[in-house]
């Protein structure tokens, strides 16, 4: 099956090692059928703990989906132990988790909604378990007190790229 890394981009101000707050986590998602590459008509999510059974087979997946256009079935499955912290300076794209999918073309991410974050801060080490991108904001902004500056988290984005 194919593999795919979300990379993630983003300025990081005064901390590092952004991460989801657990494996739970709901990550949001835009696809498109692999087969009649019609794109799904709303957003899509899932997390790496929940599965399903994938239909006519013995395997499961963490995302199950039947195309409305073309009924092929796909499915999706974010790979546990793949999962790192962004720690890249200066708003470079780095890998946070690879995904396998049969049957699906993953075009788009964004930041889930309630959805809970870490941060911790580079000159401190205070943990910051509060970071939430809310309502579509791509920005987070604390301050850190014992290192007396603010911290923050600006532009979060993702995409997609075939893993090697």
């Amino acid at each position: 099956m194919p593999k795919l890394h979300l990379l993630l981009k983003a300025e990081l101000e005064n901390v590092t090692n952004l991460r989801p707050s657990s494996l739970d986590h709901q990550w949001n998602f835009q696809v498109k059928c692999t087969s009649c590459h019609e794109q799904h008509d709303s957003w899509i999510s899932f997390n790496a703990t929940d599965t399903s059974e994938i239909p006519n087979s013995r395997g499961s997946a963490n995302f199950v989906l039947k195309c409305k256009s073309c009924k092929t079935q796909t499915n999706a499955s974010i790979l546990s132990d793949s999962f790192k912290p962004y720690t890249a300076e200066n708003g470079a794209e780095q890998p946070v988790f690879t995904i396998e999918t049969r049957g699906l073309d993953f075009v788009g991410w964004r930041p889930a909604n309630g959805q809970i974050w870490i941060v911790e801060g580079v000159e401190s080490g205070v943990v910051f378990e509060d970071v939430e991108f809310e309502d579509g904001e791509l920005d987070w902004a604390g301050y850190d007190e014992k290192a007396q500056c603010s911290v923050g988290v600006n532009g979060i984005c993702g995409e997609f790229v075939k893993a090697k």
